[in-house]
């Protein structure tokens, strides 16, 4: 999918947790590159809340890439919800309930990045 003029990001899609498991998943790169030392940006982290999502829950993994590789990790969780009474589905960002802290890991400045997810989200039709 191609963003902003300037950038050659794109977005892909995991739907599933283990996107980001075992070598060559792009988390290492981008967790080393964007030079993030937070025990809350590690592939543990992103582990431990997926398994404290419940059942009902489906993680996803947004990969943002450049020419040059993967420059984003986007740790999402998708849930089932009720809204005005009518049966939704609710896209968020992946946390805890213990932990107020979420985060992308990114490389580089984050316009670009933030703009190829949110067009990425907004052409979605799931």
């Amino acid at each position: 999918m191609e963003t902003a003029p300037e950038s050659s990001r794109e977005g892909e899609t995991d739907r599933h947790a283990g996107g980001l498991r075992g070598p060559g998943s792009g988390l290492e790169s981008v967790a080393t590159e964007s030079g993030q030392t937070s025990p809350f940006l590690s592939h543990e982290w992103f582990g431990c809340c997926w398994g404290a999502a419940g059942a009902e829950s489906r993680p996803e993994v947004l990969l943002v890439e450049d020419s040059a590789g993967p420059t984003a990790i986007v740790p999402l969780i998708c849930r089932k919800a009720s809204l005005h009474g009518l049966p939704a589905r609710v896209l968020g960002m992946l946390s805890s309930p213990d932990t107020a802290f979420a985060d992308w890991l990114i490389v580089g400045r984050p316009e670009p990045v933030v703009e190829a997810v949110l067009t990425h989200l907004s052409g979605r039709r799931d």
